[in-house]
């Protein structure tokens, strides 16, 4: 017996009476949530970019997770996972993760540009303002927010291709578009079809007149169906079926002099060992002259890898600041092909000891007549004429036009004949090399007969009267 004052403990129970704890049901992550929502069009790619996953081990391991664990339906489970596997058998696959792995270091690396840009500008901001103002004019007032990365890079992109540039309008795209297919279904043969475009070309302006002329000639060297098996295109083969019949319409002209080369040689022999694929050069009568841009070409193939592409980016520009500087260009044009992939980029000098290297378009290249629709697209063919626009009015625009150099050619002061000054060269057999005039053999140019005083680029070391 207990007093009333104390407290009675109630009855302990047994183990056997307890009653069980319930166990707290997890909910599904968000990611398998979505899979389990989307199992009509689920697969690992969808997976991948829905979740903007780029490692592939890693992504692969969670989509078989979320499969094997939550997907209740063995048959529907099977499908999925039979899809991958068959999936991941084709180069579909390694192109799609390769692609996700450049994704994931562009994305990287502007985010350590940015940073460091920032870092840059505020460290040079309190020090030299007024000249970062002046000469890089990317910088706003005082009282103003400092200028990030993309205020810079948008500023540049703006000066280089204004809003103003010519455009392809709807009823030129229309039968761009019509004679295309036409070609491709072979309602009509590649030369009328090319005969078409031509016709087309010849009613627009310059610069969409010759995006236009190099659509028809690709008709005429692209295969029908695209080559697979790229091991099997060599450089040289990608340069002249695929893109020399392009390029040499939208960055070259005879008219204006001015040549696409795929010449594999150094510019500057003396001063330097790097020779690229392509350059983009004046003509000077039986001569070239000042280049204007250089171009990289890779295969694009398994031996192609990320370090070679981005060395070939970096020679690029070295390149080119090396012409600005030696023959005072405003600007210099690049161009990177990688496979069926092509970029442009332009040079410029901003500052004394600042240039800027500006990616203004990237693109994927036709492979095929089958696909070549899919890159004339109207994005496209504006993207292009605002590259060659680009091109012509600041890096080639101090060129003189054809009719000047014909007027030039045409005015010549006093041509001497031959006959008057073939008693300076001398005669290897009895006598040593003597210029008995002071003539710059190098520098001068002999047509028809008649010595003509060089018209550009050089700088004639004699007056042609005194010779007379």
């Amino acid at each position: 017996m207990t007093s009333a004052g104390e407290k009675r403990n109630p009855p302990r129970r047994s183990n056997s009476q307890k009653e069980p704890r319930k166990k707290r049901q997890r909910q599904p992550s968000s990611d398998a949530v979505w899979c389990l929502e989307n199992l009509d069009t689920l697969s690992l790619e969808s997976f991948a970019l829905h979740f903007g996953l780029t490692q592939k081990l890693k992504t692969m391991t969670r989509y078989r997770n979320i499969l094997n664990k939550y997907i209740s339906d063995d048959h529907v489970r099977k499908n999925l996972l039979d899809d991958l596997k068959n999936w991941s058998d084709t180069i579909n696959f390694v192109a799609f993760w390769q692609e996700r792995a450049r994704t994931a270091t562009v994305a990287q690396s502007r985010a350590d540009c940015s940073s460091f840009v920032n870092n840059l500008i505020m460290e040079v901001t309190p020090k030299s303002q007024d000249n970062v103002d002046q000469n890089i004019n990317v910088m706003e007032q005082e009282n103003e927010d400092e200028a990030t990365l993309n205020d810079v890079c948008n500023q540049v992109l703006g000066e280089l291709i204004p809003e103003n540039t010519a455009k392809i309008n709807d009823s030129d795209f229309i039968k761009v578009t019509d004679t295309i297919n036409a070609v491709d279904s072979k309602s009509i043969s590649v030369r009328e079809g090319k005969r078409d475009l031509l016709n087309l070309a010849a009613t627009m302006n310059d610069t969409m007149g010759n995006i236009i002329e190099g659509l028809a000639n690709l008709l005429t060297k692209l295969p029908r169906l695209p080559i697979l098996d790229m091991s099997k295109i060599g450089e040289v083969e990608l340069q002249s079926t695929y893109f020399d019949v392009f390029l040499s319409e939208i960055i070259a002209d005879q008219d204006k002099q001015v040549a696409l080369r795929w010449a594999n040689k150094s510019v500057h022999q003396d001063l330097t060992d790097m020779r690229p694929d392509a350059i983009i050069s004046t003509l000077v009568q039986y001569d070239f002259g000042c280049p204007l841009g250089f171009g990289e070409a890779k295969v694009g193939n398994i031996s192609t890898t990320k370090q070679s592409v981005n060395l070939d980016i970096f020679r690029l520009g070295i390149t080119c600041k090396r012409a600005i500087e030696r023959h005072g260009l405003p600007a210099c044009l690049a161009f990177m092909i990688n496979g069926y992939e092509i970029s442009f980029f332009i040079v410029s000098k901003r500052h004394d000891c600042l240039y800027t290297m500006m990616e203004i378009a990237s693109l994927n290249f036709a492979s095929s007549l089958s696909n070549l629709h899919t890159f004339a697209t109207r994005k496209n063919l504006d993207l292009l004429a605002a590259v060659s626009n680009c091109f012509w009015s600041i890096c080639a625009q101090d060129l003189p036009n054809a009719a000047t150099i014909a007027t030039l050619q045409d005015n010549l002061n006093d041509p001497v004949p031959i006959s008057n000054i073939c008693h300076s060269w001398p005669n290897q057999a009895k006598e040593t090399l003597v210029n008995r005039l002071d003539i710059d053999f190098y520098s001068l140019h002999i047509l028809s007969g008649i010595v003509e005083a060089p018209i550009i680029s050089y700088i004639p070391l004699f007056s042609i009267p005194h010779l007379c």
